[in-house]
């Protein structure tokens, strides 16, 4: 279910993303790495919930890799939002 709730994240944050970048509006890279990001959350969580499950630990370490995996892709993802967001005030126009 935890992992439902990521996928759709991910579909709505798509295409809202392809809506905005059709329209030729500003960042949409960075509202789709927002996205991204509360997708892998989701489904971060969900492999958590696998893990408690696990059965044997053949199964446990090819969860803990998806785990990495998933951190890894979160960690960037953040990277790229906190990137965005400072290359875009930076680029706002001073109203001094």
């Amino acid at each position: 279910m935890v992992q439902l709730v990521g996928i759709l994240i991910l579909m709505l944050s798509a295409a809202k993303c392809t809506i905005a970048y059709v329209r030729k509006e500003k960042h949409v890279g960075v509202s789709l790495a927002h996205g991204l990001a509360l997708a892998l959350e989701f489904m971060l969580g969900a492999e958590v919930l696998h893990i408690v499950l696990a059965h044997d630990w053949k199964e446990l370490g090819v969860l803990g890799i998806g785990v990495v995996i998933h951190i890894l892709l979160t960690l960037l993802l953040h990277k790229e939002v906190k990137d965005g967001q400072n290359e875009s005030k930076e680029n706002a126009p001073n109203n001094e």
